[in-house]
This record gives C-alpha cells, structure tokens and sequence, in this order.
C-alpha cells in the first residue's frame, strides 16, 4: 500500500508476538532489503538463522544481499527532525521489546515512557505498556494504557486485544475480592 512507516509497525509486531518463529525475520528482513536497508536485513537474516539454522530461504537471501555491490559513497540525505524522533521513539520501542522478552516487565514500561516522551502520540508505546502491565498483573494501569493507545489509532487489533485481556485480568481480579 506504500505506507513504509504502517508497514514496518506491522513487522516489528509480528517479531513481537512470534519471536521464534524464523519466518517473521525472514519476510521483515526481505521488505528491508527492498527498502535498500541491506545491514538491517542482514542482521534479521542472522537472527532467523540462529533460530532455525536450515532456513534455506533467509539463507538465500542472505547470500543475494551479501553478493550486491556496495553502495556508492554518496553521503545520504540528512534526516529531518520528525524522522529522527521516529527513529529514536522506534529503538526505545524495540529495546521495550526485548526487555518484554526477556521477562523484564517493569525496564520495558520505562522504555515506552521514553519513547512516548520524544512522540507522545505513538500508539505502539501505549500497547507495550500495556502488555506489560498485563504481565505484572497491573490490570488497571494496563487498561488505563491500552486506552489511550486506541483513542490515537482505533484500528489497531492488538491494543484491542491487550485491552481485552487486561480487562479480563480485571474483572478475575475483582471476582478475587469478593
């Protein structure tokens, strides 16, 4: 569809939910490549292999980026401001990630928190709260996050399902009390 920045949000979920799965970092690693972002995609080719070391096709693409000239040493354009926050909201994003990986619930929230503090409006933050409150068992704080990532993007599916998640957290816990 052309929408480069949707399109990437859309990948980096998809390692998020299925970071075992060598497919995920094979096709995010291929649209990288397409978007001339060859070390990137190598590095994600790297990683599907060391998940799934036979995976012929990432081994394949590899072995296409690996073979490609190098790139001409034309300085590139330097990025604008907005693209530079992006930029730096997506690596507090992707560190959140890893920290949620790694069962580190509580560092994952304070990485979202700094991302939303260079782009208040990045609805992915919100999500990562949230699921990671769900984690910590923090329904409210976690409904509360979630809510505020659907108010900036309605049409995202996992804030709708982290939010319903956490709502079920609620209601279990409420139950509990009683």
């Amino acid at each position: 569809t052309n929408e480069p920045v949707e399109a990437e949000r859309y990948f980096r979920t998809a390692l998020r939910l299925d970071p075992h799965n060598p497919e995920m970092f094979y096709y995010y690693a291929r649209w990288l490549a397409g978007q001339k972002r060859d070390q990137e995609a190598i590095a994600l080719l790297q990683q599907a292999l060391r998940i799934s070391p036979g995976h012929s096709t990432s081994e394949s693409l590899l072995k296409d980026i690996l073979a490609r000239p190098p790139k001409s040493p034309l300085k590139p354009k330097e990025p604008t401001e907005p693209s530079r926050q992006m930029a730096l909201a997506e690596d507090y994003l992707e560190q959140s990630l890893a920290l949620y990986n790694e069962g580190r619930y509580q560092d994952s929230i304070q990485a979202c928190t700094q991302a939303l503090k260079v782009k208040p409006d990045y609805a992915l933050a919100y999500n990562n709260i949230c699921a990671a409150c769900n984690a910590l068992g923090q329904w409210e704080n976690a409904v509360a996050a979630c809510e505020k990532g659907i108010h900036l993007n309605p049409h995202m599916p996992i804030l709708k399902n982290n939010l319903a998640a956490a709502k079920r957290g609620l209601i279990l816990k409420r139950s509990a009390l009683k």
